[in-house]
C-alpha cells in the first residue's frame, strides 16, 4: 500500500510540474510555482522526461527551460532529444497526410482539418509543439463514398470496414482510415459530424462550422480550419463529451487557446454560440477544471463568472447526465446506454451485432492477436470483460 501511495504521489507531482511548466509560458510568476517541485523533477529525471514525452509537451518545456534555466546541461540535452523525436514523428505523419491531402484535392473533396493538426497550424509555435497520434478531418456526408474510395486507392484501409455502411452512417460520425508504412501506422479520422449523435442528434453546429471555416497553412499545405469560436467550443465539447477522463493534452489545448487568443476572442459570442448549440455544460466544465487544476489562464474573473452563470437548457442537462452515466459505468454500461438511446429495433440489433462481433481486422489490431486461430477466444474474452465490468460497477 505504501509503495502504491508513493507512486500515486509521484505521478501527481510530476503531472503538476508539467502543468506549471506550461503555465510559465504566459504567467510572469511561473517560476514561483515551478521552484517547489523542481527538486522532485531533478531527482526523478527519467520519470519526468517520460512525462514530457507522453504528454507531448517537450518543445514547450524546452522554451521555458531556455528562459528560466531549470535544468542542467545533460538534462537539457535529454529534453532536446525528445523534442527532436517529436519533430520527426510529426513530420512523418504530415508526409503521409500529404498523400491524402493531394488525393482528396484531386478528387475535388473539400474538408476541414480538426483538433491537433489544426492547432499546430493556428496556435502552436513549431512543428514539434503539438503531438498528434492521428489527423482528423471533417467532410460533408455526401462525400463519404468518394473519400473512402480515394483513400483506399492510395493504400488506406478502414479500421472496421463493416461499421461504416450507408445504413448506419446516420448514427456514426466518423470512420478511421489506416495507412500502414515502414515508419508505422498513420490514422486519418474522417468525420462527417463533430459530436456523438446518440447524445447530440441533428445538431446544426457542424453546419455552422462549415459555413464559417477559415484558411490556414500546415506544413506548406493550404488547409481549412474551424473559426476560433467554433474551435474553442469543439475543444471543450470533445474533451468533456467524448473524453471526460483524459489527461493533460486536451486541457492544454483549451488553456493555451485562452492564454494566447483571449484578447481577440469575442467571449459574448462564445456564450451565445454555446447556448445556441447546447454546449454550455462542456464550456463551463472546461473553466471549472482549469480553475481546479490551477492553470492560471489570463481571463478576467468577471468573464469567467458570466460563463459559469449561464443556465444550460433542460435538453442539454438531460443529454449530459446520460453521457456522464455512460462514461461512469465503464465499457459495458456504455454499451447498454448507447443501445437504449437508439430509436428503432433494427438499429439496436445492428448495434448489438457490431459491438459483439466487430470485424476480425479490428480484433486483430485491438488485441494484437498473432494467430488467427485464437480469434474466437478473444471474442469470448471481450464479452467476459464487458460482463465483469458491469458486475463490478453494479
Amino acid at each position: 500500500m505504501g509503495t502504491q501511495q508513493v507512486n500515486r504521489a509521484s505521478i501527481d507531482t510530476s503531472f503538476r510540474f508539467c502543468l506549471y511548466c506550461l503555465r510559465a509560458q504566459w504567467d510572469a510568476q511561473g517560476l514561483t510555482h515551478i521552484e517547489p517541485l523542481l527538486p522532485f523533477a531533478q531527482e526523478n529525471w527519467e520519470w519526468q522526461l517520460r512525462m514530457f514525452d507522453s504528454h507531448g509537451i517537450a518543445a514547450a518545456v524546452d522554451v521555458v527551460n531556455t528562459r528560466l534555466k531549470l535544468f542542467n546541461a545533460q538534462a537539457t540535452d535529454d529534453l532536446r532529444q525528445v523534442v527532436g523525436q517529436h519533430r520527426q514523428r510529426n513530420i512523418y505523419r504530415l508526409l503521409l497526410f500529404r498523400m491524402a491531402y493531394d488525393a482528396l484535392a484531386q478528387a475535388g473533396v473539400s474538408f476541414i482539418v480538426l483538433k491537433g493538426a489544426a492547432l499546430l497550424a493556428t496556435q502552436y509555435a513549431g512543428i514539434a509543439f503539438r503531438q498528434f497520434g492521428d489527423i482528423d478531418i471533417l467532410i460533408e456526408h455526401r462525400d463519404l463514398t468518394v473519400v473512402m474510395e480515394t483513400l483506399t486507392q492510395i493504400g488506406f484501409i478502414p479500421e472496421q470496414e463493416h461499421l461504416y455502411d450507408s445504413q448506419t452512417a446516420h448514427r456514426d460520425i466518423r470512420v478511421n482510415m489506416i495507412k500502414r508504412a515502414e515508419g508505422g501506422e498513420f490514422h486519418l479520422e474522417v468525420h462527417w459530424d463533430l459530436f456523438d449523435r446518440h447524445f447530440y442528434p441533428n445538431t446544426p453546429y457542424a453546419e455552422w462550422c462549415r459555413s464559417t471555416m477559415v484558411p490556414a497553412q500546415l506544413a506548406g499545405m493550404d488547409i481549412l480550419v474551424l473559426n476560433p469560436i467554433a474551435q474553442f467550443l469543439h475543444l471543450c465539447g470533445h474533451r468533456f463529451i467524448h473524453h471526460p477522463d483524459s489527461g493533460l493534452l486536451k486541457l492544454r489545448d483549451i488553456a493555451e487557446m485562452i492564454a494566447f487568443q483571449s484578447t481577440c476572442m469575442d467571449w459574448d459570442e462564445v456564450i451565445r454560440r454555446a447556448q445556441e448549440f447546447e454546449l454550455v455544460i462542456p464550456l463551463q466544465r472546461a473553466f471549472e477544471r482549469l480553475e481546479q487544476d490551477d492553470w492560471g489562464v489570463p481571463l478576467p474573473e468577471e468573464m469567467v463568472a458570466r460563463i459559469l452563470a449561464v443556465s444550460p437548457s433542460r435538453r442539454e442537462r438531460l443529454r449530459m447526465a446520460r453521457n456522464d452515466a455512460r462514461w461512469a459505468g465503464g465499457a459495458g454500461k456504455r454499451f447498454i446506454i448507447d443501445l437504449i438511446s437508439l430509436s428503432t429495433w433494427r438499429e439496436r440489433v445492428r448495434f448489438c451485432w457490431r459491438g459483439l462481433f466487430p470485424a476480425s481486422s479490428y480484433m486483430t489490431d485491438r488485441y494484437q492477436i498473432r494467430h488467427r486461430r485464437l480469434l474466437p477466444l478473444y471474442y469470448l474474452y471481450r464479452w467476459g470483460k464487458g460482463v465483469r465490468t458491469l458486475v463490478k460497477r453494479a
